[in-house]
């Protein structure tokens, strides 16, 4: 977006914690800490899809209801406050094409990759889901994840879990996309997507929606820009019922890899895991990571 609303850029320019932990098993902590890059996975190949569901079932909803508040009027109305002037036939057959384009699969389509974070440096769930025998919490400093992926244009945003500020953020987008339309209507000359951005926006806000009853993972989202199939970090790997798209992230800022602590999820030899970590780091060249022991008392073996 140009000028992202207000709601949705106040959700996406929260803060960010001090660190920020990332979940994996040992292959995850090989590959990072060899490549010190992070690997994104496509939104369309997350293991929950309901996720991306949500958040269009939340933008269907609004604007359905512009429609029960009184058919065309209900979507003129939204234009008029907008435009200031009394739209037109076509200007409100844009609003009804985005509406049936929620309908369609072009909007799962787009390349957009998604990495999560936890802001929980030790959680119960998240070993359950991730750590398997030997797990590993990599604590990175939130502050130089979100700097050194800027220049990139991926955001670094907090999960919302609260119903009534996701369908702000469905309206402001339904704004955004409204605006889009009214500036291309009658211009031949562009030739733009269905429904102005409609589905690199969607894909863009979709991963930051979750279900409240997820809330207390406290979750951050790298997400990626819309990425071409053919870019040098984008790439397929094994899944367990397909090949996965995703993107290799690189995290470093100002000269250093942004990673500060790990924590070494409940195991059977904790002590010598941390010993193997801690001779993984010095063979290349990271100094001033903590490597501590999970508190759970949480057995997988």
């Amino acid at each position: 977006m140009s000028s992202s609303p207000r709601v949705i850029k106040d959700a996406q320019s929260v803060d960010v914690p001090a660190t920020l932990y990332h979940y994996t098993n040992q292959r995850g902590l090989l590959g990072i800490i060899q490549e010190q890059r992070i690997w994104a996975t496509h939104t369309q190949y997350l293991n929950d899809r309901r996720e991306f569901a949500l958040a269009i079932g939340t933008l269907r909803a609004e604007v359905d209801q512009r429609l029960r508040e009184g058919g065309d009027n209900g979507f003129k109305a939204m234009l008029d406050a907008i435009s200031g002037d009394r739209p037109t036939d076509q200007q409100v057959s844009c609003l009804r094409e985005m509406k049936e384009y929620l309908s369609t699969d072009g909007l799962e389509r787009v390349n957009v990759c998604v990495c999560s974070f936890s802001a929980v440096r030790d959680s119960l769930s998240q070993w359950r889901a991730y750590g398997g025998s030997c797990g590993f919490a990599l604590g990175f400093s939130g502050k130089d994840i979100r700097a050194a992926i800027a220049p990139e244009r991926h955001v670094l945003v907090r999960c919302v879990y609260e119903a009534a500020l996701q369908r702000a953020i469905a309206r402001d987008l339904i704004k955004e996309l409204l605006e889009e339309n009214l500036a291309r209507v009658g211009d031949s000359e562009v030739n733009g997507p269905p429904c102005g951005n409609l589905a690199a926006y969607l894909n863009k806000i979709a991963p930051m929606f979750k279900h409240e009853s997820f809330s207390s993972e406290a979750e951050w989202r790298l997400i990626t820009r819309p990425m071409r199939s053919g870019s040098s970090d984008f790439g397929f790997r094994e899944g367990q019922s397909s090949i996965v798209p995703y993107c290799k992230v690189p995290l470093w800022h100002k000269g250093r890899f942004p990673l500060v602590e790990v924590v070494i999820g409940p195991t059977i030899d904790p002590e010598r895991s941390a010993a193997a970590v801690q001779t993984l780091f010095i063979s290349h060249g990271l100094k001033g990571v903590t490597v501590t022991v999970s508190e759970v008392p949480y057995r997988q073996w």
